[in-house]
């Protein structure tokens, strides 16, 4: 079975120029800000035009609540999704667990 190279045309339209114009901090910041638009109901107001449309109509995309747990934005490319093999926050978990050392406390501390 040969597999078939994708190859997907550029669109021209003003909006889709000016998202591909966007730096990849922007395009995060504005995905965070999505995904708190819906965790917490707080308006994402003054995104790019067109931005939301775009991630929401990309194949790989699940959900917002999925942004950087799930998925995230591609180095070379942001307006492309990457799957993420682990969770960051499973994988900061581990690495406290892994590196933390316990406190040296005095246990004759007396307290008013």
């Amino acid at each position: 079975m040969s597999q078939k190279k994708l190859k997907l045309k550029p669109d021209s339209t003003p909006a889709s120029a000016q998202l591909r114009a966007l730096p990849k901090r922007k395009v995060r910041y504005w995905c965070f800000r999505f995904k708190t638009e819906v965790l917490e109901g707080v308006p994402a107001e003054g995104a790019p035009e067109g931005l939301r449309q775009y991630f929401e109509a990309l194949e790989w995309f699940s959900s917002w609540e999925d942004f950087a747990v799930k998925w995230d934005v591609r180095e070379s490319n942001p307006l492309v999704i990457r799957p993420l093999k682990e969770n960051p926050e499973e994988v900061w978990n581990q690495t406290v667990l892994e590196n933390a050392v316990e406190l040296p406390t005095k246990s004759s501390t007396k307290l008013n």
